[in-house]
């Protein structure tokens, strides 16, 4: 992406700015009224769109990476498809996928002035839902992939039906608006499922798997799991969870809930492969930055997790969005796991989410000397370019992988695609 690529997305940022202001989840707020409020305005779309098959992915962490896979597995066997996810790293544009491509900055800002009389009064994510969906109904895909933006049950994606639901994961995370419990927030996330339809799963916790079973069955919904079926265990991290699932929902799609029974796991090599923010590349001269997104405990947790199993980079920087403290005293517990050899830093960046330089300061004054604190991530990069095969780790906020990846960009780095 060339400095002219970048500035044509960047029109699309503002006017986005301009019409709806930052992304918010405030829209929530509305309760059970908020999809009550969105159906008149989605109604005419869901009537174009009703012979599309589609996919939901739900979950706290991998619900991205296994839209991505999915989305791949359908490619290869010829299906055409419409991805919808976020959020976006670089461009608003990732967010909409036509056939493994992000929609053109140009086609995208001209759905946007097309539509904008009928849809103003939605929320910037619910705007950009629209928008996608719009696109979708120009040129019907075989299979429509959703990933749930927040929660479920109120996300705009739940507008549609869909034929298979997947859960990939459960953890304490957006707890003001989803619940202060696994339990809770797993009712929040199973609100995708229809009755009489399939819902697979990857939930590590056996009281969870029991409370969506019984949810599914309540529900008539057909349900499955890859721990309960022991396709997955404890020890396998996000990587192989995120790959399997994925594997068993093409399965169940292109031959049915019944052809589960024959699914085999352990025919599933695993693989190296990287999607945007998820083990994604980018390499500026000799540095090669790694980006793995990790807004949660969870999350965090299991990039700690796949850093010691697959390689220790030679850094990590880390920056986090507002979060409660106590999830941010046990992130900075994970990471000093890693060997004293990497060096790890904490660092701020500049966005209305991000959490503030004074914590940012006391987390790294907390470690023992074990992280280090840098105010300015740009002199970090200045401070190292002369280094060879320097590999970094880059981790925490998406919005701060986002923030980091464009800069890289403006100075000529090569963003590298693995799948």
């Amino acid at each position: 992406m060339n400095q002219a690529d970048l500035m044509l997305h960047d029109q699309l940022s503002l006017w986005l700015s301009k019409h709806f202001g930052l992304e918010g989840t405030a829209m929530l707020g509305h309760g059970e009224a908020g999809l009550d409020r969105l159906r008149p305005i989605f109604e005419s779309l869901k009537i174009k769109l009703s012979k599309v098959r589609i996919i939901t992915i739900a979950g706290t962490n991998g619900k991205g990476e296994t839209a991505y896979r999915l989305e791949q597995m359908l490619l290869k066997k010829n299906y055409t498809t419409a991805l919808w996810t976020s959020p976006h790293l670089v461009s608003v544009c990732e967010r909409m996928r036509f056939n493994g491509q992000d929609v053109e900055a140009k086609k995208c800002l001209e759905v946007f002035n097309a539509v904008y009389e009928k849809a103003s009064s939605l929320s910037y994510y619910e705007y950009l839902f629209y928008c996608f969906l719009s696109l979708t109904s120009e040129d019907l895909p075989d299979v429509l992939l959703l990933e749930v933006g927040l929660g479920g049950r109120l996300d705009a994606v739940n507008l549609l039906e869909a034929e298979i639901s997947l859960i990939c994961s459960i953890g304490r995370d957006h707890q003001a608006i989803l619940g202060n419990t696994l339990d809770k927030i797993l009712i929040e996330k199973l609100g995708v499922t229809r009755a009489g339809k399939i819902c697979l799963s990857a939930l590590d916790s056996e009281f969870l798997r029991t409370k969506a079973k019984e949810y599914c069955h309540n529900k008539n919904t057909k349900y499955w799991d890859c721990f309960s079926t022991n396709h997955l265990d404890q020890d396998d991290h996000y990587v192989r969870r995120n790959q399997v699932l994925a594997r068993a929902a093409f399965m169940a799609f292109e031959s049915g809930f019944d052809s589960l029974e024959k699914f085999d796991s352990k025919a599933i090599k695993s693989d190296n492969l990287s999607f945007p923010g998820r083990r994604e590349v980018m390499t500026l001269g000799t540095l090669s930055f790694i980006f793995i997104g990790a807004h949660n405990i969870d999350g965090f947790r299991q990039a700690v997790k796949y850093w010691c199993s697959e390689g220790h980079p030679d850094e990590v920087w880390v920056s986090f969005s507002n979060r409660p403290r106590k999830d941010l005293n046990i992130c900075t517990g994970l990471l000093r796991r890693l060997p004293k050899k990497v060096k790890k830093v904490f660092t701020f960046f500049e966005h209305p989410r991000a959490l503030d330089v004074e914590t940012l300061q006391e987390l790294a004054g907390q470690s023992q000397g074990s992280i280090e604190f840098a105010k300015d991530w740009k002199q970090l990069i200045k401070s190292i370019e002369d280094q060879s095969d320097c590999k970094i780790a880059v981790s925490g906020s998406y919005y701060f992988i986002g923030s980091l990846m464009r800069y890289l960009l403006e100075r000529g780095a090569v963003r590298q695609r693995n799948f």
